[in-house]
């Protein structure tokens, strides 16, 4: 069975989506598409527009197996959030490709292949030109394209790198190599314009960041020409239930996190005494307690608004620095945690449970107990993302909180297909 794996969010999804795994199929020729998708968090710092059990649900449409990537890496920066996700598809064995989108034609990612290269090797002179840069201020993104296209005397890099799509691929790139992995990269060139905000945009493709802003303008009405028919109608049935959950949602939670955590702020993951200082300074002004006020104060130069959401969020979920450090030390370590299959993917499963060189997890109750310690910790820093979630769900909506060890995958009747009427049956969940 050849395979093809993609690393996304969904957040929600939508026809660049359906776009992209139907491209990814038709031209890899896989006979499998396993999605591994953020949980209830995403890497851009903030709580998921919806559940991860709704978004999987829309994902298995098109793919054919729904992995969930741990919490801890999908919040993490663009080098955490990749290598994560490299690590697990790399250690269940089986996969062929990985798919990803860029914002660049294919000459042009010969340029990212390059870029990755130096990235994975940290050659002397380029590390040297990265500290020299982010001594003069400057964000790291903004700083490591500079020191790229210093060393190497190829200025198209610095613009490559200024999407974080094209961001995100380099690293996946730089991943799989440090892994001396046997998955071939796969870009794909992404269509349509990602960041118009209006109801229609060329080739009928919006981003998630747009059908998110549209929704919250218009609701449903104003998703309609961005997602299909089968993932509108699970959207719709989710409205008022499940979603829409934005950051604001945890401001709260988050200025709570922070208060009992004030004497350890600055040993919290991307924190640090910098952003730990301004940020018990931003507290003790009773008007600024919500979530983007707080963020919007802390935003310099130097520490991107993406950057500082991220922290908000390791405050959240109380991930410190040294554990951050320890998982990467430890090469990324995790599992497969099943979301959902149809199956294609039920026999994608059946066919590397053997070779896996990581659990696959389709029961919490019988797994946890034999997960190492690192998988544990990301496993508990899973359960408390989901408690989190749920804790939203019932202040916002009532709705009764989803246990993860009741919590069964969805099982899909037929293989995937791009549009159509949904053929989902229903994950087995009990609230709590």
């Amino acid at each position: 069975m050849k395979t093809a794996a993609i690393i996304a969010e969904y957040n929600p999804f939508h026809k660049g989506h359906i776009y992209h795994i139907e491209q990814t199929r038709k031209l890899t020729k896989a006979d499998c598409v396993v999605a591994l998708m953020s949980g209830n968090f995403v890497q851009r710092g903030e709580p998921a527009f919806a559940d991860k059990y709704t978004r999987a649900r829309m994902a298995l449409e098109c793919a054919d197996l729904v992995l969930e990537l741990p919490a801890v890496y999908a919040v993490s920066s663009a080098e955490g959030f990749a290598s994560g996700a490299v690590s697990v598809l790399d250690s269940m064995s089986g996969i062929d490709f990985l798919s990803f989108g860029t914002e660049c034609s294919y000459p042009e990612c010969e340029t990212l292949y390059k870029a990755a290269d130096i990235l994975a090797a940290e050659p002397d002179g380029y590390t040297a030109l990265l500290k020299e840069k982010l001594a003069a201020g400057m964000s790291f993104p903004a700083a490591r394209a500079a020191a790229l296209t210093e060393y190497t005397g190829d200025d198209g890099i610095s613009a490559l790198l200024s999407s974080p799509n094209n961001i995100l691929a380099a690293e996946y790139m730089k991943a799989l190599i440090r892994r001396s992995s046997a998955i071939k990269p796969f870009p794909i060139k992404r269509l349509g314009d990602y960041h118009y905000s209006g109801k229609e945009s060329e080739n009928g493709f919006a981003g998630a960041a747009a059908v998110r802003s549209l929704y919250r303008l218009e609701g449903l009405d104003g998703i309609r020409d961005s997602v299909d028919g089968a993932a509108l109608a699970i959207l719709t049935e989710a409205a008022g239930h499940t979603l829409p959950v934005y950051s604001g949602d945890v401001s709260a939670l988050l200025c709570y996190a922070a208060a009992v955590n004030s004497e350890k702020l600055a040993s919290l993951y991307d924190v640090g005494e910098a952003i730990a200082g301004k940020l018990c300074s931003a507290l003790s002004d009773c008007a600024v307690h919500d979530f983007e006020a707080l963020a919007s104060k802390l935003k310099s130069r130097e520490l991107t608004h993406t950057r500082i959401c991220r922290a908000l969020i390791h405050i959240l979920l109380d991930i410190r620095q040294s554990d951050a450090d320890m998982l990467a030390a430890s090469g990324y370590p995790s599992y497969a945690r099943i979301l959902g299959f149809n199956s294609i993917g039920r026999e994608f499963l059946s066919s590397v449970k053997k070779d896996a060189a990581l659990p696959i997890i389709s029961n919490c109750a019988d797994a946890y107990g034999s997960l190492s310690p690192e998988q544990k910790y990301l496993f508990d820093k899973d359960l408390l993302a989901s408690r989190i979630y749920g804790n939203i769900l019932y202040s916002k909506y009532k709705t009764a909180p989803v246990d993860d060890f009741r919590s069964r995958p969805i099982i899909v009747k037929h293989p995937a297909a791009s549009s159509g009427t949904s053929n989902l049956i229903r994950p087995q969940k009990r609230g709590i």
